[in-house]
C-alpha cells in the first residue's frame, strides 16, 4: 500500500505502485483504476478528488469518473498542500512558493511568502498558517486575498513536516517541524514561546548502555 487518503465520502487506497481503489464509508469498493504515474492525491470537496500524474493535475469523482483535466497548468513544481479559505484555493509547492486560485480553479495570482518550499497550509482563527522549510509563519486573513508579504510574521524557525499543520479543534493547530511538536492556540496574537512541547529527542529511547534501542523520530 502506498497512500491512503481519506474524505467525507469515503477513502482512496494507492495500491502496488500501480492502482488507485476507491471506497465508501462502509468499505463497499467504488471503483479501481490503474494510475501508474500517481503521484500525489488531495480532497477537494466531500465527492471530488485532485489527483496528479507526472505533474497533470486532474479533478475525479469518488467513482474516479474524470471531471476536469489539466488544472493549475501555472504551477511547474510539485504541489504539496492546498488549503480552502471561503472561495479560494490556496496550493502550496515545493519550489515556486503559493499559488491563489478561485472555488472553479481559475488563476488569480501568486501570494509573497518568505520561502518557495511551502510544507503545509492551514487558516485557523484570523490567520492563514504557512509552514516552509524555514518555519512556521502567519499571515492575517483580513482582506483576503489582497494580503501582503510585509505582514507575514515569524512564529518560529525551523523546517515544518510536509502536511504538518493539523486541526486541533477550531482554535487550535498541532505543528510538527525539525524542532519538534508545536501547540498553538490561534486566538493569541502574539506568540512568545520559542520550545515545543514535545522534542525530537523525547522520542529517542536509550537502553542501559546509552546506544538507542528506539526511534520515533520519523513519525513526527
Amino acid at each position: 500500500m502506498n497512500a491512503v487518503l481519506p474524505y467525507k465520502r469515503g477513502f482512496i487506497v494507492f495500491a502496488g505502485g500501480r492502482f488507485a481503489y476507491s471506497f465508501d464509508n462502509d468499505h463497499r469498493l467504488l471503483a479501481r483504476k490503474e494510475m501508474q504515474n500517481l503521484t500525489s492525491l488531495f480532497a477537494i470537496t466531500d465527492s471530488t478528488l485532485m489527483l496528479i500524474q507526472n505533474g497533470i493535475i486532474d479533478i475525479y469523482d469518488a467513482n474516479l469518473n474524470l471531471l476536469q483535466k489539466g488544472l493549475f497548468t501555472e504551477i511547474h513544481s510539485r504541489v504539496s498542500c492546498l488549503e480552502f479559505y471561503n472561495n479560494y484555493i490556496l496550493a502550496g509547492t515545493i519550489g515556486e512558493g503559493l499559488f491563489l486560485y478561485d472555488k472553479d480553479y481559475r488563476y488569480i495570482g501568486k501570494l509573497s511568502s518568505r520561502s518557495n518550499i511551502i510544507y503545509s497550509l492551514k487558516v485557523s482563527g484570523n490567520y492563514l498558517f504557512i509552514g516552509s522549510n524555514v518555519g512556521l509563519s502567519k499571515l492575517p486573513v483580513a482582506g483576503f486575498p489582497n494580503i501582503r508579504n510585509t505582514e507575514e510574521k515569524v512564529i518560529f524557525n525551523g523546517e515544518c513536516k510536509e502536511e504538518g499543520i493539523l486541526a486541533y479543534n477550531d482554535d487550535t493547530i498541532l505543528v510538527t517541524s525539525s524542532k519538534g511538536l508545536f501547540i498553538i492556540n490561534t486566538k493569541e496574537e502574539d506568540f512568545n514561546f520559542t520550545k515545543p512541547v514535545l522534542t525530537l529527542q523525547s522520542l529517542q529511547f536509550k537502553n542501559h548502555e546509552g546506544r538507542l534501542a528506539s526511534d520515533m523520530t520519523d513519525i513526527i
